[in-house]
């Protein structure tokens, strides 16, 4: 049985950035032949995508980028997937503000709502 090596804390840290490159590497090896083509592109050329991604690069842009250069094309929605469930990117929060035409309709059933109650105030009273 071979003979198990201790190893410090310091040790350890030191080599944790060497497992997780290994293991990442391997991830994406596993990966590879079981996606869509698109993806399987995509995880080869992951560490430019991320990086063009940490640099606020659009998903359009590089869709566009990926096209000029290998003639391969990846849709946005493509990218923003393989980002956000294989890079890790997160999901950009949506902005919540209610339209001018959602506004105005929802006024619009406010006001009416208002005035039949009135009008069965009126009738109620006689």
């Amino acid at each position: 049985m071979a003979k198990v090596q201790q190893l410090t804390k310091e040790e350890i840290e030191a080599k944790k950035d060497e497992l997780k490159a290994k293991v990442n590497e391997s991830k994406k090896k596993a990966l590879v032949g079981r996606l869509s083509p698109a993806k399987d592109f995509l995880n080869e050329i992951s560490d430019i995508v991320k990086d063009a991604l940490k640099h606020n690069v659009s998903y359009k842009q590089i869709a566009k980028d990926i096209f000029d250069t290998y003639k391969f094309k990846v849709s946005e929605q493509t990218l923003r997937a393989f980002a956000q469930n294989v890079l890790g990117v997160e999901k950009q929060k949506r902005n919540k503000n209610v339209s001018k035409t959602t506004a105005s309709v929802e006024n619009k059933a406010k006001k009416t709502i208002t005035e039949a109650d009135r009008h069965k105030t009126d009738v109620t009273s006689l």
